[in-house]
């Protein structure tokens, strides 16, 4: 099973990079380029912070507050991201359609980290539960 983690995780490393190279390639905007970085800094930090979130719902072991933290978690993601994203154009001058479509790709890439490892961590705890 470590080795599907290790694939799942290499293919998203992957896509990672083909998105950075679509930027440099299609984008002919520094400007865009240089908040997409911006964007993929916030995601990082976004995720990690939410994963603890999460994370502490799983060990909590009551799954009313698992749910709640899950959906509070996905709750914060859209919001924080709707708000980086207005915030993101109102403020400068960059390629609007290219810096929506490479924030959403961003999105979509964190949230399938997140659950993968989300995923993991609940199929641990449940082993460790039924011992």
């Amino acid at each position: 099973m470590k080795k599907f983690s290790f694939i799942i995780t290499l293919i998203f490393i992957a896509l990672t990079i083909i998105i950075e190279t679509v930027n440099y390639l299609i984008i002919q905007n520094p400007e865009t380029i240089k908040w997409l970085r911006i964007s993929n800094i916030f995601y990082f930090i976004l995720t990690l912070i939410l994963f603890f979130i999460t994370s502490f719902g799983i060990k909590a072991h009551n799954n009313k507050i698992f749910v709640k933290t899950l959906g509070t978690s996905m709750i914060l993601r859209l919001l924080f991201t709707l708000s980086f994203i207005a915030i993101a154009l109102i403020i400068s001058d960059i390629g609007k359609m290219q810096f929506v479509i490479g924030n959403i790709l961003l999105y979509f890439i964190y949230m399938a980290f997140e659950i993968k490892f989300l995923a993991f961590n609940l199929r641990l705890d449940s082993e460790t539960r039924q011992r």
